[in-house]
């Protein structure tokens, strides 16, 4: 199965009840807003966002030419 490139750049974050904190692939955080922000990843400069708007924002005004 292969994923499409939306879904490459998205870390879904999952409560660890043995650490007590919420994880995703970029690391580890005490509240889900904090690992909510950094659930987006910008494939060309690896920059973070909250949501899929701002990364598709971003790559319009600094990755286009």
């Amino acid at each position: 199965m292969t994923r499409s490139k939306k879904e490459k750049n998205f870390f879904n974050s999952i409560y660890n009840p043995i650490t007590g904190m919420y994880e995703n692939a970029t690391g580890k955080f005490l509240t889900y807003a904090e690992a909510r922000q950094k659930q987006w990843k910008c494939d060309k400069c690896t920059k973070m966002f909250p949501s899929y708007k701002l990364l598709r924002d971003h790559k319009k005004d600094s990755h286009s030419y």
